[in-house]
């Protein structure tokens, strides 16, 4: 019998992690691979353009998230955070992806230097 039968026909309280998480990583890549693999967007990203999209899942790092990312980034108060994101003056950094804020790190940056030009397309 080989190791995956074992597993399915044992009883659950004899099963152990080692028996257990090569299974899960196998599902993990598995899922993991189809959300890289499909082409659909999931709902919640809907309203992002695709650049965006994909320029945030490759450089996670030029991003914070939420008004205490942007609060950190800016070295001020989370009632500052809110009164810029409420002004307007951050639009261009900001992204609404369901409850959640993204914020370009580079953009917020610039926009609070006062050096940012706007989009150059």
């Amino acid at each position: 019998m080989d190791h995956q039968q074992d597993i399915i026909t044992k009883p659950l309280n004899e099963l152990t992690l080692e028996d257990v998480i090569p299974h899960l990583r196998q599902l993990i890549k598995e899922e993991v691979g189809n959300c890289l693999n499909s082409k659909e967007i999931p709902s919640y990203l809907s309203g992002i353009k695709d650049s965006t999209i994909e320029h945030l899942l490759a450089n996670p790092r030029l991003y914070v998230v939420g008004l205490k990312g942007l609060a950190d980034l800016l070295h001020c108060s989370l009632k500052s955070a809110y009164n810029y994101k409420r002004s307007g003056k951050y639009d261009p950094a900001i992204h609404r992806i369901g409850k959640r804020y993204i914020i370009n790190k580079e953009i917020a940056l610039e926009i609070a230097t006062g050096r940012y030009k706007g989009p150059t397309e």
